[in-house]
């Protein structure tokens, strides 16, 4: 049974208890109360990177004054993005011309483009070694790029259609979500070779690890869900229902919460867990924030269930620093802000052409 946005909506709120008041265990550190400090002292001078797809450009953000503050030109499509964790260079993989540029952040420029396969997608950057680690789709690689030398050291060949990687470097594993063979696959980062992967369902597309319980969050794009999956058993727990071909997901530092932004829906999904979390039926929705008005979108989303690459919220990043979720609004070329606590909007602010991703200083993993 095919089942509409609006339907999806009534179904969250009857199996997830909308407004339920359960618990999240921790997920890095505490958050509720007081504002996470970096080694430099302070949240205000740490932009927020914005990865703008038609601008072929990124975008620095000003999360204290709310406003953009740089657009330095890179390669061509840009998708994701990630920090390196002394804040010093920013690595934006580009779709379209095959590479990946290095943005100096200080300098507000890009100082250095590789080459890659084709169809790279996401990256993060390893917490210890400050290695940029690239998901090449075409190739069904992982690239690895010297964080000093800017140039590819080696590649780790993964499963089929590799999107995006999270770090657990307490457990030795880096995570990769697999979109093409619907799995999450884990790289032993010593031997630096993919050893297991877990069927977690269809089109697993960004991915959140809570290293302090050792879970494993996906948002599954096609099936319009969220893999619960257990790192230490490497088995996937369950699935809780979401809204509409959902991109990215990303849980609040003392892990209370879940975001989970939906590209063909309106909507951000907010769920809360049990304290242990490996129960999935006691996952519970929180919130649905409606952070955009489909039909005033130009031009307007057909009416079928998969559109490739979609016009609504993508990127959805919860801030180390401040009670904020920084949403990023594809359709609109906006950065919608919410309230981490209340899932009020707080701001909206315009970015060049289709913001996409999100990234900010900090050493999670995720």
């Amino acid at each position: 049974m095919n089942v509409t946005r609006f339907d999806r909506r009534s179904v969250l709120q009857t199996v997830g208890a909308l407004g339920g008041t359960a618990v999240v265990g921790d997920v890095v550190a505490g958050q509720n109360d007081e504002t996470t400090e970096g080694t430099d002292g302070g949240s205000g001078d740490r932009p927020l990177v914005v990865t703008c797809r038609n601008a072929n450009a990124v975008a620095l953000f000003d999360q204290a004054n709310r406003e953009i503050t740089a657009e330095i030109s890179v390669g061509e499509k840009p998708l994701y993005c990630a920090v390196s964790t002394d804040g010093d260079l920013a690595y934006a993989p580009n779709t379209a011309s095959n590479d990946v540029s290095v943005v100096d952040i200080q300098r507000r420029e890009e100082v250095e483009r590789i080459p890659l396969e084709a169809s790279p997608r996401g990256v993060n950057v390893h917490p210890e070694t400050e290695e940029a680690f690239v998901e090449v789709a075409g190739s069904n690689q992982v690239a690895v790029v010297d964080n000093e030398s800017l140039e590819r050291t080696e590649t780790i060949d993964v499963g089929e259609a590799p999107h995006n990687v999270v770090f657990d470097v307490e457990s030795g594993y880096a995570y990769v979500t697999n979109q093409g063979g619907n799995s999450v696959g884990f790289i032993d980062l010593d031997e630096r070779e993919m050893v297991d992967r877990v069927t977690v369902e269809n089109a697993p597309h960004n991915l959140h690890v809570d290293q302090e319980r050792g879970l494993l969050y996906t948002a599954n794009a096609l099936s319009n869900d969220m893999g619960i999956v257990d790192t230490e058993e490497r088995e996937l727990l369950g699935k809780r229902p979401l809204t509409d071909q959902n991109a990215d997901i990303h849980a609040t530092q003392d892990g209370e919460k879940i975001f989970v932004a939906g590209v063909q829906s309106d909507a951000v999904t907010v769920y809360r867990s049990p304290e242990d979390g490996t129960d999935p039926s006691e996952y519970r929705v929180d919130d649905i924030v409606t952070v955009e008005d489909q039909d005033e979108i130009r031009p307007r989303l057909p009416d079928r269930e998969f559109v490739s690459p979609g016009l609504g919220p993508h990127g959805c990043f919860v801030s180390p620093y401040r009670e904020e979720v920084y949403v990023t609004l594809t359709g609109r070329d906006q950065l919608v802000i919410l309230d981490s606590e209340t899932h009020e909007i707080l701001d909206r602010v315009s970015t060049p052409s289709y913001p996409f991703f999100t990234d900010v200083q900090y050493d999670s993993g995720n």
